[in-house]
């Protein structure tokens, strides 16, 4: 019996440590090769899970932009799915910025979407971090009582499990100013968001069949809330930004870690930073007027000191509830590009190489 059982057993046991063996040589191998100037080569939906992979998006958005030839002026827009659905596309406010209709050149300007779904301050913060070094610049930050007041058992979440590949360095930097875990870093690349590539393992598939395309927009067209639905989702938002808010320790570092960003840009780099508060519905604005008025009120002194726009553009964008599906992301491509204009020239005022685009409601 014992010799059948070691003879049954041999056989699997090389079987298990050849296994071993690949899959070692494998990651060996891919680390050398997995690399962010070969993801800012690939199309960002060979990484996509599916099309709506806004990790995939921003990983690709950002080695892009760190790899982006000198222009004489970038802009970049960094925020959640409110700002992603505020502007039509990336190219198009580039037009508007540089004023082409009036004889300005968009391949003068960088423009960078840094823009994520469900992107939370800390991450957002990261990003900023990973701004490329460039001639001059604006970032437009799009901030708010969703992202100023977080939950601390999520935002741990997000960092232990990331949903795009963010430099780790960056992420540990803003892990440390919040008091939250940091994350161990090789300093190799593919080792470093191993789990963020090893979530994809379709992505030989995209390179042979070819990249999937990525949906900016998810609420283009869908229809608005029922009242039933609005009485109940914004009365539970605003019961959910009011136990965040409550958590005073994590609010105020995540205010002095925004200061501190903000800082950071106007010490030791040419990007000139803009506060954003994102689109919010009229029919919201009496039951989220606290929390977006407590939020404003934490934001302003800062960002005041610091010489920091701190802007809402919805009036000028004249925007309406017929525009948003929800209490914050637009609907049609109409009120996009309305968004879109104001935004524009909010961009081209502090970006002295742009030419100011003419602006109608």
């Amino acid at each position: 019996m014992s010799a059948f059982l070691d003879g049954a057993l041999r056989p699997r046991l090389s079987i298990t440590l050849g296994v071993i063996a690949f899959a070692v040589a494998e990651i060996a191998a891919l680390s050398v090769f997995v690399t962010p100037d070969v993801v800012a080569r690939l199309e960002p939906g060979v990484l996509a899970r599916n099309v709506d992979d806004d990790g995939a998006a921003l990983t690709h958005a950002l080695v892009s932009a760190q790899r982006s030839p000198a222009r004489t002026g970038h802009f970049a827009l960094v925020g959640a799915s409110s700002m992603r659905e505020a502007f039509w596309r990336i190219d198009t406010l580039r037009d508007a910025v540089a004023g082409t209709g009036s004889g300005g050149d968009a391949t003068r300007l960088g423009a960078f979407d840094l823009t994520s779904g469900g992107q939370a301050l800390a991450e957002s913060l990261a990003v900023l971090r990973g701004l490329p070094d460039t001639p001059r610049g604006v970032v437009v930050l799009g901030i708010g009582p969703g992202t100023l007041f977080a939950d601390r058992a999520e935002l741990e979440a997000r960092f232990e499990h990331p949903t795009s590949a963010l430099d780790v360095e960056d992420m540990n930097a803003v892990a440390r100013a919040l008091g939250l875990p940091e994350r161990a870093s090789t300093g190799v690349y593919f080792l470093d968001h191993l789990q963020f590539f090893v979530s994809r393992p379709q992505v030989p598939v995209r390179l042979a069949w070819g990249a999937l395309s990525l949906r900016r927009h998810r609420y283009l067209g869908r229809t608005q809330w029922t009242d039933e639905r609005w009485r109940e989702r914004v009365g539970t938002l605003r019961a959910s930004l009011e136990t965040r808010a409550a958590d005073e320790a994590l609010l105020s570092a995540q205010v002095d870690a925004l200061d501190d960003a903000l800082s950071r840009l106007q010490r030791e780099t040419r990007w000139r930073p803009i506060l954003l508060m994102p689109p919010l519905a009229p029919r919201a604005r009496p039951a989220l007027a606290e929390a977006r008025r407590a939020a404003h009120d934490r934001i302003a002194p800062r960002a005041a000191r610091r010489g920091v726009p701190l802007v809402d553009l919805d009036a000028a964008a004249a925007l309406g509830d017929e525009d948003f599906y929800d209490y914050t992301h637009l609907r049609s491509e109409e009120a996009m590009r309305r968004y879109e204009r104001q935004l524009a020239a909010l961009i081209a005022l502090h970006l002295p190489v742009a030419s100011s685009p003419a602006v109608r409601p």
